[in-house]
């Protein structure tokens, strides 16, 4: 009997130390206690130790509402629609490279871009790129005149080009620009000639096991082409290795467009 009042007393006492009752506890924070910082090695928990209150906890449930917002449509993973992806051609150049004993040594991710063959007004040899980046068009200008001092003609012709291109930032398609771009060099006197355009492009110089180098440059095209491709190989051409060239990595990059990827496609 003396066991089970001993039991009951220890019951008893338990029951009235801190943490071990059946009543709900204040939070962690609750004391606002703050820890010693500088010098000492306690932690320094002067913002972690503070209870919010009502606005402040809504203040962060509406930013971490915000952090998990729908990112927006999600797209369903699918083989490539006509059989590649431009997307894929740095994969399918690594996995190529090998396959035909060669080495990349230089690659070139080029804009599509559209240029200019003009005579400004005094009739001197210009030409103008436009580069139409993601970020927006950039133009350059070169005057095919050595020696000669053409830098206040060349801001003059830059800044009439800057100007059509800022009133499209975004061009679809550089023959887009061809137009604008003519009809403003026109009344600054000048005369274009002829212009081309080129569409998005990668550019692989390749190493071969003979030391020689071996060019591909693999350019978007409209669907269902998606792709084109021309290569060289050698100093003297070696026509062989370069279809073989070509070929592989077109293997490869179909082999790249069999694997789902997000597609916008319906």
């Amino acid at each position: 009997m003396a066991w089970g009042v001993g039991a009951v007393w220890l019951l008893i006492t338990a029951s009235t130390l801190p943490g071990c009752g059946s009543s709900e506890r204040p939070p962690a924070a609750a004391s606002n206690e703050v820890f010693p910082g500088g010098e000492s090695t306690a932690i320094d928990d002067r913002w972690a130790s503070v209870v919010l209150d009502a606005t402040q906890r809504a203040e962060v449930r509406e930013i971490l509402g915000e952090a998990a917002e729908d990112p927006g449509e999600v797209r369903p993973l699918r083989p490539a629609a006509f059989g590649v992806r431009f997307e894929d051609i740095p994969n399918a150049m690594l996995n190529a490279a090998p396959m035909v004993e060669m080495a990349i040594l230089r690659s070139e991710h080029l804009d599509p871009s559209i240029e200019f063959d003009i005579r400004d007004s005094k009739g001197r040899s210009v030409e103008i790129a436009v580069r139409c980046r993601p970020r927006g068009p950039l133009a350059s200008i070169d005057y095919r005149v050595p020696g000669a001092d053409v830098a206040r003609e060349r801001a003059e012709l830059l800044d009439a080009v800057t100007r059509v291109l800022a009133e499209r930032p975004n061009p679809s398609d550089p023959e887009e620009l061809a137009g604008p771009i003519t009809q403003v060099l026109a009344e600054h006197g000048a005369r274009v000639l002829g212009h081309q355009t080129s569409p998005e492009r990668y550019r692989y110089t390749m190493l071969m096991l003979d030391e020689q180098e071996a060019v591909i440059e693999i350019r978007r095209e409209p669907a269902p082409a998606i792709v084109s491709w021309t290569a060289t190989a050698g100093t003297f051409p070696r026509p062989e290795i370069a279809r073989g060239l070509g070929e592989t990595f077109m293997e490869c990059l179909r082999a790249w467009g069999a694997v789902p990827a997000p597609s916008a496609e319906e």
